[in-house]
Order: C-alpha cells, then sequence, then structure tokens
C-alpha cells in the first residue's frame, strides 16, 4: 500500500509539473508561430511614428505621452531590466515626446534643467492640481552610476553598476519644454519599472525583479507566484523642494506576486502586472497599500496595461483593460542583444470584475511592422464618421520597437 501512495503522489508530482511547464512555455511563446500575422480590421491603414524604444504610452486629455530613446539599438547595450550592462556610455540619451492622435505626429520635448544620463522605461501622467492645462510628468531612469561610467569595471555587481531612480517633470500641454522638478531616490526603489501616480510628487512604482542578473534571475523570470514571488511595489512621497535621497519617504505597498511589472488605472482601481506570468492583477488603494481582487491571465507576457473607454458603446460596450506583449518572449533576451524584432502581441480584455472578461486578440504580426510590444492605448473613433463600423485607433509602442504603430481595429 505505502508504495500505491508514493506512486500517486509522484504521478501528481510530475503532472503538476509538467503542467507548470507548459503553461510557461504557452506564455513565452515556446510554442506559437513566430510568422503569425493578425491585425483584426486587415492590413490596410497602418501609421508609423517617430520614437524609437518607447517602453510606455499614456493617454491624456487628448495628447498621447510617451518615453523614448533618442537612438534605436541602445538597449543592446545598456538596458539594466534586462541584465544588459554593456556600455553605460549609451545610457544617456532618452527623450519624452508627444503624439498627437490626429495627425501621427510626436514632438520631441526639450528637458529644461535636466542634463543627467536618461535611460527611459515606464512613465505616469498626472494632471497639475494648480492648473488643469498642465501635467506632472513622472518616468523611470536607468541611468548608470558614477563609478562605473569612469571605470568600465564589468566584475562589479550590478546595483554597483545602475543607480536606477525616479525623474519628475512638469509640462504645460501645447509647449516644446518639460521642466524638471526633481530627482527621486531611495533604497526600496532598486530595479523600478513603472509608475502609477497618486501626486505631483508621489507614486507607486514597481521592482520588477529581486535578482537583478545571473542565474538566480533565470529561476525568477521561470517561476510563478507560488514559487518566486520575490519581487514588490513600493509607495513613494517626495518634498518637490529637494532631491535625491532628501525628503523621500517610501513604503512596502504590495508583497507576494511574482515580477511585478507594468502598472496602469482602471475604473475604481488599478492594474498590476506579471509580466513574465502573463496575469493581470485587479487591485484598489488602501491608503498606501495595494490590495489585490482579482485577474485576468494571457496566453503571451504582458507589460504596461491601460484602460480602453468605449466611447460609442450603443449595446456593445468593449471598454476593458488594453494589454500588450510579446508573441515569442523566449526570444527576448537574444534579440535584443542583435536588435531583432521581436513579435509583438495586443489584447482586449472587455469586461468587469463582477461580470467576467471577454479577451480577444487585437493585433500580433512577425515583427516586421512593431518590433516589440510593451504599451497600447486606444481611442474610440465615432461610427458616424467611419461608415457605421465600431472601431478604433489602436496605438502600439515597444522597449525594443525602431517606431509607434498605429492602426483601426475593429471592436
Amino acid at each position: 500500500m505505502p508504495s500505491l501512495i508514493t506512486f500517486a503522489i509522484s504521478l501528481a508530482a510530475v503532472t503538476l509539473l509538467f503542467k507548470t511547464l507548459y503553461d510557461r512555455g504557452v506564455t513565452l511563446g515556446a510554442f506559437r508561430d513566430p510568422g503569425a500575422i493578425f491585425h483584426n480590421a486587415g492590413f490596410g491603414d497602418l501609421r508609423f511614428i517617430d520614437g524609437a524604444d518607447c517602453e510606455d504610452l499614456h493617454l491624456h486629455e487628448g495628447h498621447i505621452f510617451t518615453a523614448c530613446q533618442g537612438a534605436h539599438g541602445s538597449r543592446g547595450k545598456w538596458f539594466p531590466p534586462l541584465a544588459v550592462f554593456d556600455d553605460p556610455s549609451t545610457a544617456g540619451d532618452g527623450e519624452l515626446r508627444v503624439i498627437n492622435p490626429e495627425t501621427f505626429i510626436s514632438r520631441k520635448l526639450n528637458l529644461d534643467g535636466f542634463s543627467s544620463f536618461f535611460c527611459t522605461h515606464g512613465i505616469d501622467v498626472i494632471e497639475d492640481p494648480q492648473n488643469s492645462r498642465a501635467v506632472y510628468i513622472q518616468a523611470v531612469n536607468h541611468a548608470p552610476t558614477d563609478e562605473f561610467v569612469k571605470s568600465r569595471d564589468t566584475s562589479l555587481p550590478a546595483e554597483e553598476k545602475a543607480d536606477s531612480r525616479i525623474e519628475i517633470f512638469h509640462h504645460v500641454l501645447g509647449s516644446d519644454t518639460a521642466t524638471h522638478v526633481r530627482t527621486v531616490r531611495n533604497d526600496l526603489v532598486k530595479m523600478p519599472n513603472d509608475l502609477l501616480a497618486t501626486g505631483p510628487t508621489s507614486f507607486f512604482v514597481t521592482n520588477d525583479h529581486f535578482y537583478r542578473e545571473g542565474l538566480m534571475r533565470t529561476v525568477e523570470v521561470l517561476g510563478t507566484r507560488a514559487t518566486t514571488a520575490w519581487s514588490n511595489t513600493v509607495h513613494v512621497i517626495a518634498n518637490a523642494k529637494e532631491k535625491d535621497f532628501d525628503g523621500v519617504d517610501a513604503v512596502y505597498a504590495l508583497n507576494g506576486l511574482h515580477n511585478n511589472n507594468g502598472l496602469g488605472r482602471r475604473p475604481g482601481g488599478l492594474t498590476v502586472v506579471d509580466a513574465s506570468g502573463g496575469v493581470a492583477y485587479l487591485a484598489h488603494i488602501e491608503g498606501r497599500n495595494i490590495k489585490v481582487d482579482g485577474q485576468v491571465v494571457y496566453e503571451s507576457t504582458i507589460d504596461n496595461p491601460s484602460w480602453f473607454t468605449d466611447k460609442y458603446p450603443g449595446d456593445d460596450d468593449r471598454s476593458g483593460l488594453l494589454q500588450a506583449g510579446l508573441a515569442k518572449a523566449i526570444q527576448l533576451h537574444d534579440s535584443v542583444l542583435v536588435d531583432a524584432a521581436v513579435p509583438p502581441i495586443v489584447w482586449l480584455s472587455s469586461g468587469s470584475l463582477e461580470k467576467g472578461w471577454n479577451t480577444t486578440m487585437l493585433f500580433t504580426d512577425d515583427g516586421l511592422s512593431l518590433s516589440s510590444s510593451s504599451a497600447a492605448v486606444m481611442i474610440s473613433i465615432d461610427p458616424a464618421t467611419n461608415d457605421d463600423k465600431k472601431q478604433a485607433w489602436l496605438f502600439m509602442s515597444g522597449f525594443g520597437s525602431t517606431r509607434v504603430v498605429a492602426t483601426k481595429v475593429d471592436l
């Protein structure tokens, strides 16, 4: 009898392990055709917009804000989020851009009062409480340490190579300038990925990994919430009149999730993304804490979430969670190093926590039109001006993409 029990336990363990590995393979795109192409409204109307390696997109009052790099390809030489520390001199050309969604033209903002290295990642935008025609832009910056810039000593541990911090800018809508307010640094903000602003100089920020590089980082990425829930999210309040470590109060806001990555607002709450696990956690804020209420699971990696509001719902409201990710994330690290495309994928999950979610694919291709995707926003098109078609403009970009891409999608 003991042998039968032992056999049953062993079989259950092997079955669970196989299912876990299979599920991770699905999420990472191991079984997906790398040449698959699907544009749900057809292939006719693609718009290409200036902006290289733009990790994040945010729609605010008819403007799309993004943070990019000045030249495509620098991620393969310096990008601490992917454990790339080869050439810190390439970290300095980050930029903020504003896209006009009607003309499909982007403008690079002049960064007044800012001259540091700027390696961009996640951003958020929040209205200036004193001026409705102005915003604060909060941006992750993976700058190299002064020591590493001078020494180029590759034997240094990762924490002595990258000095990641948050930059805060003020921008008057329609102007060409973003004025630097302050830099925020804190010991709890170790590997920042994305931000959700709670005030002009306060925010939630995800630390997407516990391990910065090496074998244990790989173990962490390939794990799940059940096995490697080692990352966290922090809430930070900073005094606008101080800089760096001064005038900063930070507390842990969320623990116990895997690969805390993208953050985004949604009606009544926020979304916290487990990127490599392909899980979007629906949550709410209690004071300075984040409490998880539910989840949406995807068949790919996902990244920075946004919420789509269907302005012309009729009897079919498609409002929901918009998630960009990678169709073949298994290729990610090697592709970034050699400046190759990683096939993108974009999903829309319409519904609510109470009613459930209906997830549909909006876009994927072989990476030729969009060479990676980490963020997307969507704007409804008035059916009265669009032959009564229920459609929207989908704007997509990626941390390793040569440009921002827009296309019409059916809803």
